[in-house]
């Protein structure tokens, strides 16, 4: 089995994945969420980033050479993580353009 393994790390990063999906179809009910508190859960279904990337990652090893499928794949989740990215970066500077500067706002109410 372990000769299998270290032979095969496709097998390995695809039962990772699948493995890393139990929690996140475990926790995806109303009652999780309430449970386990909106900023616990979003934290947690982070992982689907991770959980991505391990499924792009395990099709690449697992396909034939000269398949270009999981190229598309891989661009698409790509492009998407980017867009995400991007989302996230603007987000953060917009709310860094409005936060009060170190010490202005203190001062001026001396």
């Amino acid at each position: 089995m372990w000769e299998d393994i270290l032979k095969r790390p496709y097998i390995t990063v695809g039962v990772l994945a699948l493995v890393l999906l139990i929690p996140l179809a475990a926790t995806s009910t109303s009652g999780m969420i309430k449970r386990l508190g909106g900023a616990n859960w979003r934290l947690l279904h982070k992982l689907a980033y991770v959980i991505g990337g391990l499924g792009v990652l395990h099709f690449l090893w697992l396909a034939k050479k000269g398949r270009t499928t999981p190229y598309y794949y891989a661009i698409t989740l790509a492009v998407l993580l980017g867009v995400r990215l991007w989302e996230w970066l603007r987000k953060r500077a917009t709310v860094a353009s409005l936060a009060p500067r170190g010490g202005e706002g203190a001062r001026a109410h001396d």
